[in-house]
Formats: C-alpha cells, structure tokens, sequence
C-alpha cells in the first residue's frame, strides 16, 4: 500500500483531483516552497503552462512533526517528480554541490525538478533589472542617476574566483568547508560597500577578497577545479552575475538594504540642501524633513517598489534558467 506523501507525486491522484475540482484531468501541481512565493513563480512559468497546473505548497506530513520548512521537506519527494507533479525550488548551492546530498543530485538530473539557477527568488528580485527600475522611481522631485549596475558587476568579478573555490571545496571537501563563514566573508563591510557604490573605488575590496582566497588556495592544496568551473558555467555563472549566486538574502539586507538606506540619506540631504537654498529656515525646514521622510517611507519604500516589479524577466539568468521549462511544453 502507498505512504501517504507517495500521492503526492503520483500522476493517477493528481488525475482525479484535477477532475474532481475542475473538471480537467490534465491538471497538474507545481510544489513550491512558500504561498509568499507564488507571484515569482506566476512570472516564472508564464500564462500559457499555468493553464495546465495549480500550485501547492502543502506540507509533507512525513516532516511536520520535526518542524522542518522549506525545500527540506519534498526531499523524500523531488526523486519522483514528473510531469504531473512539478517542483519548483530555490537552487541554493545544491545544484553546484552534487557530492553533498541526494537532493543535490535530484536537483541536477530531474527535469521536473525546476529550480532558480542563481541562489534563490531574491537573486532575480534584487537584480540589476529589477533595483535599477526601482531606483527610477525611488526620488522626490528630481530623478537621480542611481543605479546598480556597475557595483553589482564589479563586485560580482571580484568575487567571481573567491565562489568558485569555495564551492569546489564545499563540493569535494566538505570538511574544511564553512558556509556560514564564506556568508559572513563574502559580504563587504559598510566601508567597502560605500567605497564601491558611491566613489567607484575597488582596490580595497579587492585586496580584502584576495586575501580570502589564498586562504581558500591553501585548502584547495593544488585541486584542479576546472569541473567545478564547468558545472558552475553550466547553471549560468559568469564573472559579472557571481552576485546572484550568493546567498539572496544576504544579498538583499546586508548589501542592497544598506546601499539603498545611503541613498535614501544622500537623497534626503541634497533635498534639503536645496530647500535651504530657496530661502527656507525654521519651522520650515523642520517641515520639509518630515516630509522628505514619510515620503521615503511610505510613498516610494523601497521594499513595496521591489515587491512590484517584475523587471527580473529581462535577467539573462532568469532566462537561462527559464530553458527548463521546455520539458513542459507540449
């Protein structure tokens, strides 16, 4: 007799339910991670494949006892996905690390098992498309000439050989290999961030990156990582993207979150300075600062122009990652 979490994944359930509730037999699920994830994955898949499926984010009953969330929960059940029962899943490292876990290897080598290439959702949300087309709107009177694109490309070439050994090692020798320290070393300080973005000035953080990978060097004691460069290639990495690869939420509160409280700042000041030079004093300027922040805070918050904007479907990772879907296509 089939578990319970084997109906899941099977193509006759999945059949019935379809006629049961809307009478269309070929109705299938995508299983994604979260419901908040939805509105990435309407964008993903597009009108014409969401025809033929519902999402699903229910939970293995098998995994509810011990808590466990995310992906974590269908590894029991990627191996089985087909056609009828699609999932849909934030990469993370594992498609770059096949050595580390089953799931690594159902990732790569299961069609149905759709996944976002780069890190996960937030590395298409806080790309450059989508924080540039943000930045457009992010202003109050005057539009300013912020944008991400050279930081983001620059920053991604400078750290572009730091992630590649670090994944070959977290690949091949996961016992001297620290996630949680290649999180915290390969986000910039504060200083380094206000270097590169506002004053175009990298040497620093080249220096320090450098310094982090002879220490990778030292691990890797001579291994030819040219497969790790194939696989990693494979999935879309290039010198200019490395960004997206790393852990999307840190890329979006401990890089994009504070770059954009700078600006925010910076925005603040030049309003000001140019309201002082109209004459204003007093009352007044305590008015127009008030003004300048509820209008930052509410009117154009940032998170709420990125949570809107669907600018990532011009991503050339997005769209690499997109090809997937030619396994659903009739």
């Amino acid at each position: 007799m089939a578990s319970f979490s084997e109906y899941f994944t099977n193509p006759h359930y999945i059949k019935a339910h379809g006629i049961v509730k809307k009478g269309n037999e070929n109705l299938g699920f995508i299983y994604i991670e979260n419901e908040k994830d939805i509105s990435f994955w309407k964008v993903f898949f597009g009108e014409d494949i969401l025809k033929s499926y519902e999402f699903n984010a229910t939970k293995n009953p098998a995994t509810i006892a011990c808590g466990t969330r995310g992906k974590f929960r269908f590894d029991e059940l990627i191996c089985n996905a087909n056609k009828s029962a699609i999932f849909a899943l934030d990469s993370d490292l594992d498609h770059m690390t096949p050595n580390r876990f089953k799931r690594c290897v159902d990732i790569i080598e299961n069609p149905f098992v759709i996944h976002t290439f780069g890190y996960g959702k937030e590395s298409f949300t806080n790309s450059i498309e989508s924080l540039n087309s943000c930045l457009e709107s992010y202003y109050f009177y005057r539009p300013s000439s912020f944008k991400f694109t050279n930081f983001l490309e620059n920053y991604s070439s400078i750290i572009y050989p730091v992630f590649i050994k670090f994944i070959h090692l977290l690949n091949y020798h996961p016992d001297v290999s620290d996630e949680g320290e290649f999180r915290k070393r390969i986000i910039p300080n504060q200083q380094l961030l206000s270097d590169m973005y506002f004053d175009d000035k990298f040497e620093d953080a080249q220096t320090y990156f450098n310094a982090y990978e002879q220490e990778l060097d030292h691990l890797l004691n001579g291994d030819d990582i040219a497969t790790t460069v194939e696989l990693c290639s494979r999935f879309g990495l290039k010198q200019r993207n490395t960004y997206q690869f790393i852990n999307g939420h840190d890329l979006e509160d401990k890089i994009v979150k504070v770059i954009v409280n700078q600006i925010k700042c910076n925005l603040i000041a030049e309003e000001m300075n140019n309201y002082k030079a109209e004459g204003a004093q007093g009352q007044l300027l305590g008015d127009r600062a008030r003004e300048l922040k509820t209008h930052f805070d509410e009117n154009v918050r940032f998170r709420t122009l990125r949570s809107m904007c669907t600018r990532y479907s011009s991503n050339d990772l997005f769209r690499a990652s997109q090809e997937q879907l030619t396994v659903l296509q009739v």
